[in-house]
């Protein structure tokens, strides 16, 4: 079932959403659990998972950007739109991954419109997708989004996720060839990372948000800023 959250503190947009989009669901027979806030701190107390979420920007107490960065180190999974009277906001949420935006007052056809770009998106990208591989101790499955990278490892490959590190064999470009090359890139030739999960890049060291850190080689460099910077802009998505 999927999971949209409205949250604006105006009781009017709140009210003229749901029924749009109930009434999309509807139609596409897609059933769905849609909660509203009107406190960005409850939303905020709450943290729900989602797959969509309406986030007004600018809200008393607390900013729609920085809501937005308290969820995305709990998941960069869901799209997040904000609702917004500014359309400068959009040149600052780099670092929230947001999927689009929608200027007040709201237009049904484009929240129609928006709504059936994430559910793409989502469809997509799901991360029930997996990517299953053999360990010395038998076949371990992975979502694709709770894997941080992958890095040559004595002759072998090791995969550094969410719940642990797990060593198979092979090389890089093989799982290069099996995984989303959407998601992922090589910045070095003994590393393949999930673009989802790079925190920053200052010089030649890229800061992953586990907390570790990979080389990025000169030769390398241009190429894979490139393909992370069209990732961020694509997606807007993501950051």
């Amino acid at each position: 079932m999927l999971s949209i959250i409205i949250c604006d503190d105006d009781q009017t947009i709140n009210h003229q959403l749901l029924p749009i989009i109930q009434q999309y669901l509807e139609q596409k027979k897609i059933p769905a659990a849609i909660q509203q806030y009107t406190d960005a701190k409850k939303l905020l107390e709450d943290m729900p998972l989602f797959d969509i979420m309406f986030l007004d920007v600018e809200m008393p107490e607390e900013n729609g950007i920085e809501v937005a960065k308290a969820f995305r180190k709990q998941s960069n999974w869901g799209q997040i739109i904000y609702l917004t009277n500014y359309a400068q906001y959009a040149q600052t949420a780099y670092s929230v991954h947001p999927f689009g935006y929608l200027t007040k007052p709201i237009d049904e056809e484009n929240i129609n419109k928006i709504l059936e770009e994430a559910l793409e998106y989502l469809e997509k990208k799901s991360p029930h997708h997996q990517f299953g591989v053999m360990t010395d101790t038998g076949i371990k499955h992975v979502a694709v989004e709770d894997i941080y990278y992958f890095e040559t490892y004595e002759r072998k490959i090791r995969m550094i996720c969410k719940d642990g590190k797990y060593v198979f064999k092979g090389t890089i470009e093989d799982v290069y060839q099996k995984i989303d090359r959407s998601m992922f890139a090589c910045p070095h030739q003994s590393f393949l990372i999930n673009f989802f999960h790079v925190d920053c890049l200052k010089g030649y060291d890229i800061f992953v948000d586990n907390g570790d850190m990979i080389p990025l080689s000169q030769k390398r460099s241009v190429e894979f800023k490139k393909k992370y910077y069209d990732f961020l802009e694509n997606t807007y998505y993501m950051i």
